[in-house]
């Protein structure tokens, strides 16, 4: 059961959970049980292994040793849910700096802009965010692709001196040079 205890620590740690707050979330008295449990002092009964790894956002399998996946299903879907969320927040965001109104409710959303408008439901909108989303991370890793090549070549814009190949490389070390 020592490997329990390791798993428990080390996905408690990973969530930046105390083991006062992992105690309190099981309905333990005190951190000592789970001090005990991560040390391998104390085994853990059967019952409990889910609660565990309900409390941890994991499986029991994870837990057991069974398994090197970490998440349960459930908390896949909820970090699913919280990126799509933050992915919607940030797309009414901009829609507000262009000057839309975002209107929302149980199943439609309206976007609006001086007298016009369009009233989408919540599929096309949730549609309209991942196009949106999509068209977005294409360009700008397109414009990071001619950002970078820019960058590279303007270390040895000079306009005062003829640029050696020797020139260059000095340039280009420090350019690479982390500590710089």
């Amino acid at each position: 059961m020592a490997e329990i205890g390791k798993r428990i620590r080390l996905r408690r740690e990973e969530l930046g959970i105390t083991q006062e707050e992992l105690a309190y979330r099981l309905g333990y008295k005190s951190k000592t049980t789970i001090a005990k449990i991560e040390n391998g002092t104390n085994d853990i009964v059967q019952s409990k292994v889910l609660a565990f790894a309900n409390a941890l956002n994991t499986t029991s399998a994870y837990l057991m040793g069974w398994t090197a996946e970490k998440s349960s299903p459930i908390a896949t879907v909820h970090d699913q849910l919280n990126k799509q969320e933050k992915r919607i927040n940030t797309f009414v965001q901009l829609f507000h700096l262009h000057g839309y109104t975002v209107e929302t409710s149980e199943n439609t959303v309206k976007i609006s802009k001086d007298s016009n408008y369009c009233i989408l439901t919540q599929k096309e909108f949730a549609t309209l965010l991942n196009r949106c989303y999509k068209d977005f991370e294409y360009n700008i890793s397109r414009y990071m692709d001619e950002y970078d090549s820019k960058m590279a070549v303007a270390a040895h814009e000079r306009t005062n001196i003829e640029v050696t190949d020797e020139m260059k490389k000095h340039d280009d070390d420090i350019m690479d040079d982390d500590d710089f």
